[in-house]
Order: structure tokens, then C-alpha cells, then sequence
């Protein structure tokens, strides 16, 4: 039995709806209450209060699911995506902060699942910055920089950047892995692996280009600015390609969220149901 609104309440063993105690026959699936055996019963609410411990840090649970769902499905996105990644932010910290209602394997791969993101994220930035003052300490040493320093770094960089966002894809992977059913981890491992292909042909062409992508960014003899403005563009194109691996891990989110609505008792005429 459930205690919504202050009102007992009882489930149903069939659909899993919430019902007035005193009710006769589920108000969703029209099936008997009173006839249904107990054992039946006990499994209906058991299979809800066993991972949920509070109807109401559910909802919050749910909502961090929408917007993690939405934020990652629009991360791929120019411009757009510095949204998606609030969205994620405000989503995982809903989930962070309400993940003892569920079972503990859940709070184990959402602890793992931030781990992961952070050090994917330092591994980019001691990248970039490596990289970056490797060239500008080049600089200074000397009054000219040879174009094959300059590739040499970028390509490490490019190294480094895939291998960050192979990392960061395991974040993706694990933060509602817990939740899922075999379905479920079907469909992320799937965004995983997807995720992983992009990255490795992405980087691939960026590597094999580059050096007649510097070369011609200092055809002059001085900084093209046009030509660096072409290679920065085609780097966020190829960029885009990661809609596909996004979309999916999306589609794996709102989905649990949906089955997760389901067994905690939010039917489609309930009014506590959240955004």
C-alpha cells in the first residue's frame, strides 16, 4: 500500500496504477482488485518500494531524467549545445542527489559515472593547455615556428581530445545504467559503441589532413586567417556527426524515464506526475 496525498491508496497487481483503497476494480485497466490474490499484491508494491523509498524524490529523480535526455539530445547542436550541457548539469545533479531511493548498484555507477566526466574533462584541458604552451613557448625561443611543431602538436592534441571523449562516453554510459533494464543497456551500449566510431573517424580524417591544413594556413609565410576559419569550421561539422551517439543515449534516458514513471504509479491521470 502507498501513501499519496495523504490518502491510502493500494496498487494494482496488473497495470500498476495507484487506486483508492476502498476501490473494487484498477481505475486504468479495469481489472478486480478484491479478487486479485494477495500474493499478487505484495509483488506490485514490492516491485516499486523495493528501489523506491519516497514517492516524492521520485519525481525529482524523473525530472533529472527529462532533462538529462533533452540536454544530451541537443549537445551536438552549435550554439545550442552550451544548453544541452546545463541541462545535463541540473539532470545529473537531481539524480546525484536522489540516487539512494533506488538500489545501490545506482548510486555506485552514478558516483562512477561523474568520476569518470571529471577526469575525461582534465584529460582534455592539461591537452589543450599542454599543447598550446608548447607552441607559445616555441614561439619565444625562437623567432619563427616550424610548421611540422606546430602539426606535431595539434596532432597530439587531436590524440588526446579523442581519447577525452572516448572517456567521457563511458560517463554517458554508466549514469543510468543502473536504472536500466537489459533493453535498456542494449541501447547504450550501442550509443557507446557508435560514439566510439565517430570519435576514431573523426579523428582519423582531422590527423591525415593536417599537415596540408597547416601548411596551408602558413602558405604566406605569416597566419591565414581565412584558411584557420575554414579549418576551425570543418572541425565543428565533423563535430556535428556526434548527433548520432548523442540521440541515442537520449532515447535510452527518456525511456527509463518513462518505465520508471510507470512503477512508481504515474499514469496518464495522475496529476503528481512530474514535467
Amino acid at each position: 500500500m502507498d501513501n499519496k496525498n495523504n490518502e491510502q491508496t493500494i496498487r494494482c497487481p496488473y497495470c500498476m496504477a495507484t487506486n483508492p483503497i476502498t476501490a473494487a476494480i484498477c481505475e486504468t485497466c479495469g481489472k478486480s482488485l478484491t479478487e486479485a490474490p494477495q500474493n499478487n499484491l505484495a509483488m506490485a508494491d514490492s516491485k516499486v518500494n523495493n528501489n523506491v523509498k519516497f514517492e516524492g524524490d521520485i519525481s525529482n529523480t524523473i525530472t533529472g531524467l527529462l532533462l538529462l535526455g533533452i540536454g544530451t539530445g541537443i549537445a551536438w547542436i552549435p550554439y545550442i549545445q552550451y544548453l544541452g550541457f546545463l541541462l545535463n548539469f541540473i539532470g545529473v545533479i537531481l539524480i546525484f542527489l536522489n540516487r539512494h531511493n533506488f538500489e545501490s548498484k545506482h548510486s555506485t555507477f552514478v558516483i562512477l559515472s561523474i568520476i569518470i566526466y571529471v577526469f575525461s574533462i582534465i584529460i582534455g584541458v592539461i591537452a589543450g593547455v599542454a599543447g598550446t604552451l608548447s607552441i607559445v613557448s616555441s614561439t619565444i625561443t625562437s623567432s619563427t615556428v616550424s610548421q611540422s611543431t606546430i602539426t606535431s602538436e595539434i596532432q597530439s592534441i587531436i590524440i588526446s581530445t579523442i581519447i577525452a571523449g572516448m572517456i567521457g562516453s563511458l560517463a554517458y554510459f554508466t549514469i543510468t545504467y543502473g536504472l536500466q533494464d537489459e533493453k535498456g543497456k542494449l541501447i547504450l551500449l550501442i550509443g557507446m559503441i557508435s560514439y566510439f566510431i565517430v570519435e576514431v573517424i573523426v579523428g582519423s580524417i582531422l590527423y591525415s589532413s593536417l599537415t596540408s591544413t597547416v601548411k596551408s594556413i602558413f602558405s604566406s609565410g605569416s597566419l591565414n586567417q581565412s584558411k584557420l576559419e575554414a579549418f576551425s569550421t570543418t572541425i565543428s561539422i565533423y563535430a556535428m556527426l556526434a548527433v548520432i551517439p548523442l540521440v541515442i543515449y537520449a532515447f535510452a534516458y527518456l525511456r527509463i524515464r518513462s518505465i520508471i514513471g510507470k512503477e512508481a504509479g504515474y499514469g496518464k491521470n495522475d496529476d503528481s506526475a512530474p514535467a
